[in-house]
Formats: structure tokens, C-alpha cells, sequence
């Protein structure tokens, strides 16, 4: 986790299979109070993240993903572990059916406007003519991009291993 940064990324980058933590993504949006925060879990396997889970705590979603399982989408996860917490069964699946149609959706961050990501916007445009732009805190931009309900996430900003390591094998295991 961003804690444990004390172990020098020349022994870290060794480790075959670690677990990668990170107890609060989006402290700003903690401090803001618009509950967009989330816990991010990665298992890391041979350099490569093959398990990812994004608990979101003010609206009770959990995104998580798994080998052989796809992508899924908990809600009112609290409540259903209640009841018995079943893998195989949990939730809904990755990408979500297509609703309505929509224009081209690109999901930014509200905090981090910069001219590359303008630029990507621009091009989309050009390319796919409107273009919708959402804003999310940070690992809920990667939720949507799951869902189905965002086409894109420009990254455009550098993040460290622990800020992004739920992500990808989220939104792999999804199609997206």
C-alpha cells in the first residue's frame, strides 16, 4: 500500500504474487464529503493484476473482478453479506446491458483538468462526432468504464501502483 512505499521499489518490483492495498483512493474526495472515495484490493501475480475489488462505502457498490468469473457490480453489498456472500453469484455482470443509446462517453476528473486531456476530448470529437464528458472520483471513473456507461478514461496524470492496480484487471475482465 502508499504506506508501505518504505520498501524500496528494487526489492518490491521482484515479488511475484502480492496483495496491493490502497485503504482510501480519492482523499480529497473523503474530504470533500461527496462520497466518491473508495478501497481499492489488487492480487498481483507475476507483474500483472489478476484480481481487482473497488468498494465504494457511501453507496455500498462493490466492483470487483476475478479469473474465470468476469467482472461484477455488488450493490448493497453490506446487506448481502448478511444474507450469505456468494462469489459466483454475486451481483451483476460486467459490462451492464446496453441501455439507451448514448453518445461517446469520456469520464474525467473534476480536479485534474489539463490540455492533454482536452486534447483527447477534441479528438474524439472529431472522430466520433459528440462526445459526453462525466466526472467521477478517481477509481469510480474505472467503475464506469466497467459498467459500460463510459467508453473511456483518459489518464493523463502519473499514478503509483497502488493508486491503479484494482483497475485494469476490473475493467479487463469486463471487455472494456
Amino acid at each position: 500500500s502508499e504506506e508501505g512505499r518504505a520498501v524500496p521499489y528494487a526489492e518490491r518490483r521482484a515479488w511475484k504474487r502480492f496483495w496491493l492495498v490502497d485503504p482510501l483512493d480519492g482523499t480529497k474526495e473523503f474530504i470533500h464529503r461527496n462520497g466518491e472515495f473508495t478501497v481499492n484490493i489488487a492480487l498481483v501475480a507475476d507483474r500483472r493484476p489478476v484480481l481487482g475489488v473497488i468498494y465504494v462505502p457511501v453507496a455500498d457498490r462493490l466492483y470487483w473482478a476475478a479469473p474465470g468469473m468476469g467482472a461484477r457490480l455488488l450493490e448493497e453489498c453490506r446487506r448481502a453479506s448478511a444474507l450469505g456472500f456468494d462469489p459466483a453469484a454475486a451481483g451483476r455482470r460486467l459490462p451492464l446491458p446496453p441501455g439507451d443509446p448514448r453518445p461517446y462517453t469520456v469520464v474525467g476528473s473534476r480536479r485534474h483538468g489539463a490540455p492533454r486531456l482536452e486534447a483527447f476530448i477534441e479528438e474524439a470529437r472529431r472522430r466520433r462526432g459528440e462526445v459526453e464528458v462525466m466526472t467521477a472520483g478517481r477509481a469510480l471513473k474505472f467503475g464506469l468504464v466497467a459498467e459500460g456507461r463510459a467508453d473511456a478514461y483518459p489518464r493523463t496524470r502519473p499514478t503509483l501502483d497502488w493508486d491503479t492496480a484494482a483497475r485494469p484487471a476490473l475493467a479487463q475482465a469486463a471487455g472494456r
